[in-house]
């Protein structure tokens, strides 16, 4: 494996850490509800960065700000900074997601992605840059953007808690996502239960593993493509832990080992704004 290639899939263990996996908050009409949430990024048992996210749920519509920042020996060997944003409306059946934006930088490269959504379907693609063509990559078509959710409303779909079979199958779901370049489903499945009293928190963390599974947008058979190396990944685990006060699962750890070493998100606050105002600190 050469350096790039050790470069690009050490990054995209850590892209997809936080790309895929934000707490998000029950797609029930509820209330008004508020979610901040800080998670500590580590490559290799070192500390790189942080990954915040606040969430407003309001009766009817929802919106997402999410901020990433990864830096290494600070900021003289990597740096990389990104801000997602997510906004739609939120009914019994799930998240539908209105806008999405994705932007990130380094010391050397930038890019802006721009979605806008109608009923699901995703209306407008923007790039910048423009993404270049290639024969290699699977295309994506007209039906790979129908009902479909960007990376942050999917989870607020996989949060949700809110009838028993939820409750008890935090781990027995699917979700179809267009981030703007890809078309993948994200399978959840059970590994079992750890015990967790730790950061605040004391009682049960459901275990799932995680598939990626592409579905257009990637190069196939290019083993140094991000998507690739993701779906060839079994080991890609999610711990989630409920929240019964406001019927919702949120994220506690997440793992993504490759070749050259597990990236890891692990969350180091949580709090918990009620419809009845009450404040609660479910991690600190």
């Amino acid at each position: 494996m050469t350096p790039a290639t050790r470069r690009r899939t050490s990054l995209a263990a850590v892209v997809l850490l936080m790309c895929c996996f934000a707490t998000g908050t029950s797609a029930q009409p509820i209330g008004a509800m508020k979610v901040d949430t800080v998670y500590d990024i580590s490559f290799n048992g070192l500390s790189i960065g942080d990954f915040q996210l606040n969430t407003n749920m309001g009766t009817r519509d929802y919106s997402m700000t999410a901020k990433a920042n990864i830096s290494v020996l600070g900021g003289m060997v990597f740096e990389w900074k990104a801000t997602t944003r997510s906004s739609g409306t939120v009914t019994a059946g799930g998240p539908r997601p209105s806008a999405y934006s994705f932007a990130y930088q380094t010391s050397d490269k930038k890019e802006q992605i721009d979605l806008k959504f109608t009923s699901n379907t995703v209306s407008q693609i923007t790039l910048n840059p423009p993404r270049g063509s290639s024969s290699k990559r699977i295309p994506i078509t007209q039906t790979h953007l129908q009902n479909v959710l960007d990376p942050l409303s999917a989870v607020v779909q996989l949060s949700q808690a809110r009838t028993q079979k939820q409750k008890s199958s935090a781990c027995d779901k699917r979700l179809q996502i267009f981030d703007g370049k890809a078309r993948y489903d994200l399978v959840f499945s059970s590994k079992g239960t750890k015990q967790l009293d730790e950061s605040g928190y004391k009682g049960v963390a459901y275990v799932c593993r995680v598939k990626y599974v592409p579905i257009a947008g990637h190069k196939a058979g290019k083993k140094d493509d991000e998507n690739e190396l993701a779906a060839a990944n079994d080991n890609i685990e999610i711990w989630m832990i409920p929240v019964p006060d406001a019927d919702i699962f949120i994220p506690y750890y997440i793992s993504v080992p490759t070749s050259v070493g597990k990236a890891t998100m692990t969350a180091s606050k949580f709090d918990l704004t009620l419809p009845s105002q009450v404040k609660k600190s479910v991690i600190n």
